[in-house]
């Protein structure tokens, strides 16, 4: 009854925001499911496409309203948490496209650690729109964030690759996208720890920390400085640590060697002698 009267209460009036609205438990008792709205008709009336966020969040075994822990999604459940995903997505106008990925793309993207082979399907067909959608909007920012706290949570995903390396392609466009205090503030974080990376991705962490580093110091701010807008290379944590520090410098030694064909590329192979009649 209680579900029926909330229902009703949404029809009566328009939405107004991305917000939670209401929060219920499923007759088998499966958790909490927050229903989401947004300004401007941002998502279909269909009543099942509001519940996209916490249902991708239930895989993860944690409560909505408690955080106690509860059983995994069902194979059936992350599909259908998806396909309200993907209609979501089609409903979504470009204007209002960012909001929607602000909280969808580190939820997909973590969909990618599933047992299950279809919801890795469904994941990368939602993947694919996005990616055809950013295309089309170079501008759009990305939760980064959010999407490096994906890449750097060690207790979640600690195992899996996919997750990981899905992460990092969206860091990688997220970054192209934020401004410049962000872009800095943020990579500090990916920098920790970066010498346990594998070679391929420690590779892409160095070269996005010499683009985002190579500012004017009044551009840069130390995490957790509060109100203190100074910079101070020493509170930089990777650098306490000798493997990191030693990763990133052989990065930039790297650089700072690199001489590029004055042309902007490779000269072209000599041609092969003629053979002697």
């Amino acid at each position: 009854a209680r579900v029926r009267r909330l229902d009703e209460a949404k029809q009566a009036s328009p939405p107004l925001r991305l917000r939670a609205v209401s929060r219920a438990r499923s007759p088998a008792g499966e958790g909490g499911v927050v229903v989401l709205e947004a300004s401007g008709r941002l998502l279909p009336k269909d009543p099942h496409v509001g519940t996209v966020t916490t249902d991708l969040k239930r895989k993860r075994g944690e409560s909505e309203l408690s955080g106690s822990a509860m059983a995994p999604a069902t194979e059936a459940e992350e599909l259908a948490a998806l396909d309200k995903a993907l209609t979501a997505l089609g409903f979504t106008d470009d204007a209002k496209l960012e909001r929607v990925l602000h909280v969808l793309t580190p939820r997909v993207v973590e969909q990618m650690a599933s047992a299950h082979a279809s919801t890795k399907k469904k994941a990368m067909e939602i993947l694919t729109h996005v990616n055809k959608r950013l295309a089309a909007q170079p501008s759009m920012k990305l939760p980064l964030e959010d999407l490096v706290s994906l890449y750097v949570d060690e207790k979640k995903h600690k195992d899996s690759a996919i997750v990981k390396n899905f992460a990092l392609v969206y860091v990688e466009r997220a970054f192209e996208r934020a401004d410049v205090k962000t872009r800095a503030a943020q990579i500090l974080r990916a920098l920790e720890g970066v010498s346990a990376r594998s070679a391929p991705h420690r590779e892409i962490i160095a070269r996005a920390a010499v683009d985002a580093l190579a500012v004017p110091e009044n551009e840069l701010t130390n995490p957790g400085n509060g109100d203190d807008n100074t910079f101070d290379v020493n509170a930089m944590k990777f650098l306490h640590d000798e493997q990191d520090r030693r990763a990133f410098l052989q990065h930039c030694l790297d650089y700072l060697l690199y001489q590029p064909n004055s042309a902007g590329h490779a000269p072209a192979p000599a041609p092969a002698p003629s053979p002697v009649a």
